[in-house]
């Protein structure tokens, strides 16, 4: 599910989008309402048509274009939906609090180290923000594993995580470090 921020931000765009548009329809009639005016040479009344048809031209292509982007997010959306689905799995998800934290810190080094630590930063940590790392593998997964199935590039993911967890572990050994004395109360943010 997209986020208040995300259908904002995608409103936005269709608006502006849709407001280039109409911009460019507006355009192609008082370019040719100019052109019908006496005021105009011959060649420049025939200039301002075909420049009425150009803006119409290029209304119609960008309709069309934000058409075939829309079916393709559509697409794009089923496929990262799907990667992320087989993410949220069992694996993954009964990782312990510092597995996640190694996870995350995997993909924001800085993130961690930049927050006000305590218990209920942590329990978001482990919660949220760990979700939201699915999320951003999922896509990331979607755009760069095209010509696998989406289960077959998470369960590679997924794979490749849990090999790695030793690794990612001593990666962020300081940050967990940091971290420790507030996770007494976690236990219970990891479901």
């Amino acid at each position: 599910m997209k986020s208040a921020q995300e259908i904002v931000h995608t409103l936005t765009r269709a608006l502006d989008h849709r407001s280039r548009i109409t911009g460019l329809k507006q355009l192609a009639s008082q370019l040719r309402e100019t052109a019908k005016s006496e005021i105009l040479s011959p060649e420049e009344s025939a200039a301002f048509f075909r420049c009425g048809g150009l803006a119409e031209e290029m209304a119609e292509r960008m309709d069309k274009a934000a058409h075939l982007k829309a079916e393709r997010l559509e697409r794009d959306q089923e496929r990262i939906d799907a990667i992320l689905d087989a993410l949220r799995g069992k694996e993954l998800c009964s990782l312990s609090a510092e597995q996640r934290i190694a996870f995350i810190h995997r993909a924001s080094p800085m993130l961690i180290p930049s927050l006000q630590i305590n218990e209920l930063v942590i329990e978001h940590v482990v919660g949220e923000v760990f979700d939201h790392s699915l999320r951003d593998a999922a896509e990331e997964l979607a755009l760069r594993s095209g010509s696998v199935s989406p289960s077959e590039a998470a369960r590679t993911f997924i794979n490749e995580t849990l090999d790695q967890m030793p690794a990612l572990m001593r990666a962020a050994a300081s940050v967990l470090d940091q971290v420790r004395p507030f996770m007494g109360s976690t236990a219970g943010a990891e479901a």
